[in-house]
């Protein structure tokens, strides 16, 4: 059964989530009060944190870098992402 799901906000969260979910088949909605990345996304400096204290958000981080990685290695996609540090 195709699930429908909405998501609120089109922020690098939200695209990215509306993205694997629709891989996996489900039929997706993303509303945006503005433009994609308008918000804090857009306007960040562009650091992917990687420390925290509570494991799942170290793993969320992790997740987040490999899918950036992945974009750029096999979707062609350049978001300007350089690893440092």
């Amino acid at each position: 059964m195709k699930k429908k799901v909405v998501i609120i906000g089109a922020g690098i969260a939200g695209v990215t989530l509306a993205n694997e979910l629709a891989q996996l088949g489900s039929s997706v909605v993303v509303i945006e009060a503005t433009q994609v990345c308008g918000g804090s996304s857009g306007l960040n400096a562009g650091g992917v944190r990687q420390q925290f204290s509570e494991p799942i958000n170290i793993q969320l981080a992790q997740r987040t870098v490999k899918t950036i990685e992945k974009w750029v290695a096999e979707e062609g996609l350049d978001c300007g992402y350089h690893q440092t540090g």
